[in-house]
């Protein structure tokens, strides 16, 4: 008996040491114990760095596996798909159901997975799947075979997915929330439960579309077995809410469709009109309207959207006191309409247009497909602009005032760079024109008409912006005298300085003046404090224009004038100093005078009117001052003679004009100075 109880007391030390043996080697066997489990047709999985089980779990550290699926019954045609799946460092649990064992040899197990991190990504590497720890529960039926490995089915499946990011490319979802209820007997079909993004991202860059909701129906429809329904989708449009009922998708297709609705998008919130708390608004009022869509291979087709502007849809433009002068408003109702457009969403090359038509404004709207150059990441647009009503769209407030007509035609070529967008030579006209009219407390009020406008726009991504204008001409109206400039055309360049954006930089300015030619070859101007200095220069500028101007009577002249006013602008007044102004060739100059005033002259008087009868000027010189008050200065100096008078002897003429050119350009045609200066001054003459 003594042995006996030794040999047993051995047994049972050797039992436990064969269970504890093999409880420290099950990370070494398991593998090859689980192989028939985790080898497959269809998948092998992996287990790396395999813990010793415990009571109710055993931990890891890392799986990963390759799955194979079959085509699905919407895809019968399409080749099988492989998926690699990697899981960090986690614990698996299970729960056995023991009882099932009875009368069967069939065991149930719950089992459930956390790991501190997932990734699935395709063969193709179309894109990849992450999500950070994640917890996934099944149930199994394992089935035990003498003699032969065990099988497992699994017979359902949850994972709740939170904080989730699918990367394809450059696109990019982030925040992906999603309770995935699968029923592995139904094809992985989802149950049920509304899947939310956060953020939707090209590269570093979000896009204008964020916080996406849509809900599964619980049950599929049965009469449409390919077709996925998700009810009550919703997302933010550029800061907006923005809804569908039914979004549908065909997966043997690989389609979907639905009708995006737009309500009350607040134009103030849209990215690039939004403006800081504290500053004027620059964009107000609402849009409305319905988008429908429909996505296949990549690309988003629209047909027949439409937009409406709401009340008060305008956008605002505010002087340095603050106060609004300009704005472009839309009449409340459709603006836009049989918007017809595809685009392409790629992973490489981002959002890429491939077609764009649509009716604006009562003219049309479209652009070709968009190019992408990879070297430099930049896609290219080209807009077309036909007929469309813009110019009435512009209303003036405040000290200005006028209307503008005509429709705008032309190009918009635009380049989206990783900088921001550009706009290069884009090419706008009108037919029409307008009026603006400008009320000063300086100059008074006056009226420009122009006609005919067009401008060649470069925008550089930073902001800088060139501008090549021109018009068939420019009228001002003051005071009843009108001042007429045809062909106006020049460059206007703003926010090329970073350190001071308001200077505008106008040059190659040139305009036809009296029959003459204006240019300004160059003039920097500060808008903010009214400061710069230029030159105006004339040529073949006829003396006779300047006397009709002036509001002279008794005076006629020929000849042309050419010189260079130099300008100099302080604090938005300007002054005139050291200009002048010469004859391009000998000319004529007659003072017409009555018998009766010829009577009343002194001797003096009636020797200037004698030499002035016929004055045959061969050097007539000026120059003109002028103070920021407006007065003025101007000397002329001419050389000449009169053949009816003393035999043609050479005459030397002196005058000086003394007036407030302000008043002269308020009214174009004021009673001149130069009939008085030429009746109280004395006759110089002097032998050549």
């Amino acid at each position: 008996m003594k042995w006996a109880g030794r040999i047993l007391i051995a047994l049972l030390l050797l039992s436990v040491m064969v269970v504890t043996a093999a409880w420290l080697a099950f990370p070494m066997y398991a593998p090859a114990l689980l192989r028939g489990a985790l080898h497959g047709p269809s998948h092998t999985i992996e287990l790396n760095g395999l813990g010793r089980p415990g009571p109710g779990g055993i931990g890891f550290e890392s799986i990963t596996a390759t799955i194979t699926t079959p085509p699905g019954p919407c895809s019968p045609d399409s080749p099988p798909s492989i998926y690699r799946a990697s899981l960090g460092k986690g614990r698996i649990g299970w729960k056995l159901n023991l009882s099932s064992l009875f009368g069967s040899a069939l065991l149930n197990a719950d089992l459930s997975l956390q790991s501190d991190s997932l990734a699935v990504q395709p063969e193709s590497g179309q894109f990849v799947f992450t999500d950070r720890n994640p917890a996934l529960s099944a149930t199994l039926a394992v089935a035990l075979q003498r003699g032969a490995a065990p099988t497992l089915t699994p017979t359902s499946l949850s994972y709740s997915i939170d904080d989730a990011s699918l990367q394809s490319g450059a696109l990019s979802a982030k925040e992906i929330h999603f309770p995935l209820l699968l029923n592995p007997q139904k094809g992985l079909t989802p149950r049920g439960g509304t899947i939310r993004i956060g953020t939707i991202q090209s590269g570093p860059d979000r896009l204008p579309v964020a916080n996406i909701s849509a809900s599964f129906p619980l049950l599929a429809d049965s009469l449409q077995p390919c077709t996925i329904s998700l009810l009550d989708c919703s997302a933010d449009l550029f800061g907006m809410h923005a809804s569908l009922d039914t979004l549908t998708y065909n997966m043997k297709q690989g389609m979907a469709a639905g009708t995006l609705s737009l309500t009350d998008i607040n134009i103030g919130e849209l990215p690039g009109l939004k403006r800081t708390e504290g500053e004027l608004p620059f964009a107000t009022g609402t849009f409305h309207g319905t988008i429908p869509f429909v996505y296949r291979d990549t690309t988003v087709t629209l047909r027949n959207a439409s937009l409406s502007a709401g009340p008060n849809t305008r956008l605002s433009y505010y002087n340095r006191e603050n106060k609004e002068w300009l704005t472009i408003e839309l009449n409340e109702g459709v603006f836009l309409q049989n918007l017809n457009a595809a685009a392409s969403v790629s992973p490489d090359k981002g959002v890429g247009l491939s077609a764009l038509s649509a009716s604006l404004l009562g003219g049309t709207f479209s652009a070709p497909p968009s190019r992408h150059n990879s070297a430099t990441a930049e896609t290219s647009l080209v807009f077309t602009l036909k007929n469309v009503n813009a110019l009435e769209t512009v209303h003036f407030h405040g000290d200005f005032g006028g209307k503008l007509i005509g429709s705008v035609n032309g190009t918009i070529p635009l380049a989206l760079t990783p900088n921001g967008p550009a706009i290069r030579n884009a090419r706008l006209r009108s037919d029409g024109g307008g009026t603006i009219t400008i009320r000063d407390p300086q100059t008074g009020e006056a009226s420009y008409a122009f006609s005919k406008p067009a401008a060649v726009l470069t925008r550089h991504p930073g902001g800088a912006t060139v501008i090549d204008f021109s018009s068939q001409e420019l009228k001002r109206t003051a005071g009843g005298g009108e001042l007429l400039i045809s062909h106006p055309a020049g460059r206007a360049r703003l926010f090329f300085n970073p350190d001071n954006p308001d200077i505008i930089t106008l040059s190659n300015f040139s305009a036809g003046f009296f029959n003459s030619t204006m240019s300004i070859a160059r003039m920097d101007y500060d808008m903010a404090t009214g400061n710069g200095e230029t030159s105006i220069h004339f040529s073949s500028l006829p003396l006779q224009k300047l006397l009709d101007m002036q509001g002279t009577k008794k005076v006629y002249a020929t000849g042309t004038l050419s010189g260079s006013i130099p300008v100099t602008m302080e604090n938005k007044t300007f002054a005139i100093r050291d200009g002048g102004m010469n004859a391009e060739q000998n000319g004529q100059i007659i003072y017409a005078t009555t018998p009766e005033e010829r009577a009343a002259a002194n001797p003096g008087l009636r020797i200037t009117y004698d030499a002035l009868t016929n004055f045959l000027y061969r050097d007539l010189t000026s120059t003109i001052d002028m103070e920021p008050d407006g007065q003025s200065e101007i000397a002329l100096h001419l050389k000449g003679r009169n053949p009816d008078y003393q035999n043609g002897r050479p005459i030397e003429i002196n005058l000086t004009i003394r007036q407030n050119l302000l008043d002269l350009m308020r009214s174009l045609s004021i009673s001149s100075s130069i009939e008085r200066v030429i009746s109280e001054k004395a006759l110089q003459q002097r032998t050549q």
